[in-house]
């Protein structure tokens, strides 16, 4: 079972993730693909776009589930949460999916990884397309993948399908390494990889979550190698 502190840390932000993307995606026009793809009052969804059904409604069940033991079997619950998009590099017409993902390493220990997509829903005639990422921690037993690291994803959601995705692309590598030492920095790495240098200073600045600031403060001083952000600029 995941610490009680590793889960509050990742709870909170979660939480905040999950908070921000509701109000981003409230704040749309009611002609805007990825509200009408989104939103809970979908009846005329595209077909040919990715099952979102697995979209929470409510972070409540997030939380539920990464406090559960981890297990071999929990890789099969599918929970993604709309993340809002702070990086310039995004379109405008992409959502952004965090997944966490329970799992059991060779060693018999536990770890939570958590899976990214990026949706470029379809426009004046364009394709949908997603691009998946998975970052992960040590798989133990002393693996070729013991270490923190990232590798492309295919498969979304229930269905398995991807939506876009190469079909000969490879979900072993690029294997590419992570600066994470722990569960917690795999989580603001995701943070960092969604949203970019500025949502993970946000984030950082508004957390009342001692445990996380200390984690993150240490993060942040390793990956940019230099002054942690004023805890007291925002509130």
């Amino acid at each position: 079972m995941l610490g009680r502190d590793i889960v509050d840390q990742v709870d909170e932000v979660l939480k905040k993730l999950f908070t921000e993307g509701k109000a981003w995606l409230k704040g749309f026009e009611a002609g805007d693909p990825r509200k009408s793809q989104y939103s809970s009052n979908r009846p005329n969804r595209d077909s040919k776009a990715p099952d979102v059904k697995d979209i929470v409604t409510e972070i409540q069940c997030v939380t539920n589930y990464i406090k559960n033991r981890a297990s071999s079997s929990t890789e099969a619950k599918h929970m993604y949460v709309i993340v809002k998009p702070d990086a310039p590099c995004h379109d405008d017409n992409v959502v952004t999916l965090i997944r966490p993902v329970l799992k059991i390493n060779k060693n018999h220990e536990p770890c939570l990884n958590f899976h990214v997509w990026f949706h470029h829903l379809a426009t004046n005639g364009s394709e949908h397309y997603m691009a998946g990422w998975r970052l992960e921690g040590p798989e133990g037993d002393e693996t070729s993948h013991d270490y923190y690291h990232a590798q492309p994803l295919k498969k979304f959601g229930e269905a398995a399908s991807t939506h876009g995705a190469p079909g000969r692309q490879s979900e072993r590598f690029p294997t590419i390494p992570l600066q994470a030492n722990n569960i917690v920095e795999l989580c603001l790495t995701t943070v960092l990889m969604v949203g970019g240098k500025e949502a993970l200073r946000r984030l950082i600045c508004t957390s009342t979550n001692k445990a996380l600031r200390n984690s993150a403060r240490e993060y942040w001083k390793r990956v940019f190698s230099g002054p942690f952000p004023n805890l007291t600029e925002e509130k």
